[in-house]
């Protein structure tokens, strides 16, 4: 509501290039906040149909976000939610075979928030080709992280297709704050005119706008390639290195590394001595 300005239009044009080579005629549209851009994509592109012709195959891990926006478009559009769990994406065939609405977007995080897990996305996505579905997918730890140049799951994975919508955080690998949806152009412009929380929010500062270009910047550089591989190496170090007796340590490639306490009185006493210890 505070305006769009060429600071926020570099930026889309710097994001929409990340993944151009994954998503023919791409555009970018940045957001505050990924919440915001969550709840945008969801139920913005739920009304691409009329009423009651809309099916969402949520992944049960997802993000509170990505819960949220599914839930918010099941009002506003009588969608159907059907939950599915990502480690067994098969059991989307015989839902989809039985599903006779005609709009089907399967939505599901790129790299899990929960247990640091990949999402098999070369598997969604020939689901998603195979029943005329569209695949979004929100990479928010992904995204700096995976990938030769850290543009992302996209990239780690070598995706193509003009049916997936992308949505990528910034304040994490990209060290500021906001988000953003990369998907082809026809989908962005009906995500400007009917995404109601993205019109009906105040724009980012441009100032922001700047310091991500920068981060953008610093992310496909040498610099950017150095982090990345200090990041794994800590990430090998973790997995190879630290034993547990009683805790369990989840098995993760990713930033997220899980370590199930058992209790809640093992997490608080865990959570006190890391605060003595200075963390």
């Amino acid at each position: 509501m505070s305006g769009h300005s060429i600071a926020h239009e570099q930026l889309e044009k710097r994001l929409a290039s990340f993944q151009q080579k994954h998503i023919p005629n791409t555009r970018a549209l940045f957001f505050s906040t990924g919440y915001l851009s969550n709840l945008t994509a969801i139920t913005g592109l739920a009304r691409l149909a009329p009423q009651g012709n809309t099916s969402i195959y949520s992944a049960r891990l997802n993000h509170a976000s990505l819960i949220d926006g599914v839930r918010l478009a099941s009002i506003q559009t009588n969608a159907l939610i059907i939950l599915f769990y990502h480690t067994a994406p098969e059991s989307l065939h015989d839902s989809l075979k039985k599903d006779i609405r005609p709009h089907r977007i399967i939505v599901t995080d790129g790299v899990f928030s929960m247990d640091g897990g990949l999402a098999p996305i070369e598997k969604l996505l020939a689901i998603a080709e195979q029943y005329d579905a569209l695949l979004l997918i929100v990479d928010a730890h992904g995204f700096g992280v995976l990938g030769d140049q850290g543009h992302g799951i996209l990239e780690q994975k070598n995706i193509h297709s003009e049916r997936i919508i992308y949505i990528g955080t910034l304040g994490k690998a990209a060290g500021i704050s906001g988000a953003f949806i990369c998907a082809q152009d026809s989908f962005i412009e009906w995500l400007i005119q009917k995404g109601r929380p993205y019109i009906y929010s105040t724009a980012t500062p441009a100032a922001i706008a700047h310091a991500l270009l920068k981060s953008l910047k610093i992310i496909e550089s040498d610099e950017g390639k150095r982090r990345r591989n200090h990041l794994h190496r800590l990430i090998d170090i973790w997995q190879q290195e630290m034993m547990f007796s009683t805790w369990e340590k989840v098995s993760s490639c990713t930033a997220i590394q899980p370590l199930i306490l058992s209790s809640n009185a093992n997490a608080l006493l865990a959570a006190k001595l890391l605060d003595e210890a200075g963390y």
